[in-house]
């Protein structure tokens, strides 16, 4: 399913690109597990399922483009954002910066919740699924073989740490962090993966849950006052 928003262009002002940034010992990137709210003026908001089906379950990305292309969240901050489902569900989610910053040996910017893994000769991704789920992560995708997998976490906090720790998972050769290039000030800066189950709404656990026939909304209100609101009928 391609990326629903607010705007047409949004779908391709971004691409991913898988780049050589590896990480072997790195150091932690991110300390307070505690943040404040802020709300700056967004333009857009904008959903992704990153391809899997909404029935299915997996990972709904949120996106949102600030009006100032500058704003950066600091480390201690997020964005709040509601989503609702119409059959129950109801679940506060925070935005933070899309980018993380280089850091040690790292060159450039690479994404705070993603990580890809490639596995040694004779592994399988699909191994390493119960220490992935221990991390609070989920499969985006695996390869039709199995040596390579993208992976999520529903948090920015320790990245680095995340791709040490995974690299010494049963089977896995290496891990990298996943850079991402976007085109032009028009492309989101903020976003927040959410996990997506479709299963009974239990509101308030961090986990989106939404059936065929739901309509998903996610709203912000802007520092005016005003309300922001994208929807999604789950088919």
């Amino acid at each position: 399913m391609r990326r629903r928003s607010e705007v047409d262009w949004l779908p391709l002002a971004c691409s991913l690109v898988l780049g050589p940034v590896f990480c072997f010992g790195c150091g932690d990137l991110f300390g307070p597990e505690r943040f404040d709210y802020v709300r700056p003026q967004l333009r857009s908001l904008s959903i992704d399922d990153m391809g899997t089906r909404l029935l299915d379950g997996g990972v709904l990305y949120l996106y949102a483009a600030p009006s100032d292309t500058a704003f950066v969240l600091d480390r201690n901050q997020r964005v709040p954002l509601e989503v609702a489902v119409s059959s129950g569900d109801r679940e506060t989610v925070v935005l933070y910066n899309v980018h993380c910053p280089s850091r040690e040996r790292i060159p450039g910017r690479f994404q705070c919740f993603r990580l890809n893994l490639a596995m040694r000769e004779g592994h399988h991704a699909s191994e390493v699924a119960g220490r992935l789920s221990a991390e609070h992560g989920r499969f985006l995708l695996i390869s039709a073989t199995g040596w390579f997998a993208a992976v999520v976490f529903f948090s920015p906090e320790d990245p680095i740490g995340r791709a040490r720790r995974a690299r010494s998972w049963p089977g896995v050769a290496l891990t990298e962090l996943t850079p991402l290039v976007c085109a032009g000030t028009s492309c989101p800066s903020l976003t927040v993966p959410v996990a997506l189950d479709a299963s009974a709404a239990t509101p308030g656990d961090g986990v989106v849950q939404a059936n065929a026939g739901d309509t998903l909304s996610v709203s912000y209100r802007q520092p005016t006052g005003g309300l922001l609101q994208l929807r999604l009928a789950v088919p």
